[in-house]
């Protein structure tokens, strides 16, 4: 699921990261393990350092920016819905760490 977060053709703008996050949210409320999903947003950002060497800038500045809308969605998601505290806390770390990939 989290793969199509990492798209670099185009720019997601037509809420694309909201129904990404609908399915996660569900796994989350259907036993998803936090610890699980936390490793996997840690990746999927620590793949930022790799795909900035391997994209033009163009395509880097869609995947950057894919990537950032879906992590605000899935926090502000977790949020409004009180669940999974620690997945929006390292959500929330991810976010402010953000700026050091662009």
């Amino acid at each position: 699921m989290l793969n199509k977060v990492c798209v670099h053709s185009i720019y997601y703008k037509y809420e694309e990261d909201e129904r990404l996050v609908y399915p996660i949210v569900a796994m989350l409320q259907n036993g998803l393990k936090e610890d699980i999903l936390i490793l996997a947003l840690r990746d999927l950002v620590a793949q930022l350092l790799v795909q900035k060497q391997a994209l033009p800038i163009e395509s880097y500045e869609f995947l950057y920016g894919n990537t950032k809308s879906f992590l605000r969605s899935l926090f502000f998601r977790l949020r409004t819905l009180s669940i999974c505290e620690e997945t929006e806390f390292e959500i929330e770390k991810l976010l402010q760490e953000l700026p050091k990939y662009y």
